[in-house]
């Protein structure tokens, strides 16, 4: 697992503790792929300029969690997750 002091950069490829051998890539927390289909955002290609406003509004809420591109379910899935290990 990563360091509680590293940071995690956008585009790093990970894994996560309780998801077994999935690997994904570490997106943007304003990356409108992270929120679509969310309570906050429910359609499929939320506004990025809306998007941004929403996570500077609540970043402290999101401080610790990092949205990731789930690439091993049969088509790419975002879920947001807090104990990743780099791959």
């Amino acid at each position: 697992m990563l360091k509680e002091r590293e940071k995690i950069k956008v585009g790093t490829r990970v894994t996560c503790t309780y998801r077994g051998q999935h690997q994904g890539t570490v997106l943007s927390k304003c990356d409108p792929r992270a929120w679509a289909g969310t309570l906050a955002f429910p359609e499929a290609d939320p506004d990025p300029s809306k998007v941004k406003a929403h996570v500077r509004k609540h970043v402290a809420l999101l401080n610790d969690k990092h949205p990731v591109l789930w690439d091993t379910f049969s088509e790419p899935k975002v879920y947001w997750d807090s104990q990743l290990s780099a791959v």
